[in-house]
């Protein structure tokens, strides 16, 4: 039996053990069922753009991107690391900004760094389904400045931030009512910062920061934090900082 005479529900079985990029590079333009079948299956597709990388065939993948561009809902991209080329110049290089993805849900930026992350996220403005936003910076010195945060925080749906880097991370001015979930490791120099954080968040429910290198000041006192039911406190040195942080969230579920 050839591949065509198989039914329409037994391909799109099959497909689920390819990537979109593999997908469109194999089978587009054999014939219309087949264009049908990817179309429907792609309606709501997750692009890692290293995949596409790869297999060597991103500047191939124009024509079909611009088809479904507006149906991905998740994006992965690579910055420059030791093990991966930067991906930004030839993500650019194929014609498609970020601002395209009009029905992003989830952004994933790895290895990039400050000011690549900076006009990343600026892009997201124009997203107006992003929940979900992950930046894996890399270990070259890069600060995270107030203009960075103050990007992420000013994102309009929001829900999901987890961020990663060796450097400190400058509390935002801007203040977002729809942040959930924080996840910032990063170097924390005193437990001004976490309240910061949490002043900033008004719906925070889920907070995960490390307590590696804080400063003890054993006279400085935290405010309560009721609305923190989840608490994830990773890398604790301190007994007594770790105290402090428990004591300061009384709803704690988890």
């Amino acid at each position: 039996m050839t591949l065509e005479r198989l039914p329409d529900e037994l391909l799109i079985e099959l497909f689920e053990y390819f990537d979109a990029p593999e997908l469109f590079q194999i089978f587009y333009g054999l014939n219309n069922r087949f264009n049908t079948i990817l179309f429907d299956k792609c309606r709501s597709s997750h692009l890692n753009f290293h995949s596409m990388m790869k297999y060597g065939y991103a500047s191939q993948c124009q024509s079909y991107l611009r088809t479904i561009v507006d149906q991905i809902i998740s994006l992965r991209l690579f910055g420059e690391s030791n093990e991966y080329p930067s991906q930004m110049n030839i993500f650019a290089s194929i014609g498609i900004s970020l601002e395209e993805f009009t029905h992003l849900r989830s952004v994933s930026l790895l290895y990039v760094n400050s000011s690549d992350a900076f006009s990343l996220v600026l892009s997201c403005y124009g997203m107006p389904h992003l929940t979900h936003l992950k930046v894996f910076q890399s270990s070259r010195p890069s600060a995270i400045d107030q203009n960075f945060s103050n990007a992420v925080w000013g994102l309009p749906k929001l829900a999901h931030f987890r961020l990663k880097t060796s450097d400190r991370f400058s509390l935002p001015t801007t203040i977002s009512v729809t942040l959930t979930y924080v996840s910032i490791l990063c170097d924390v120099g005193d437990l001004t910062l976490i309240d910061g954080i949490i002043r900033q968040t008004r719906s925070l429910l889920y907070l995960h920061i490390p307590l590696n290198n804080l400063n003890e000041d054993h006279k400085q006192t935290l405010p309560v934090w009721p609305s923190i039911s989840m608490l994830n406190l990773s890398d604790v040195r301190s007994f007594d900082v770790m105290e402090k942080v428990l004591k300061s969230t009384p709803n704690l579920t988890q």
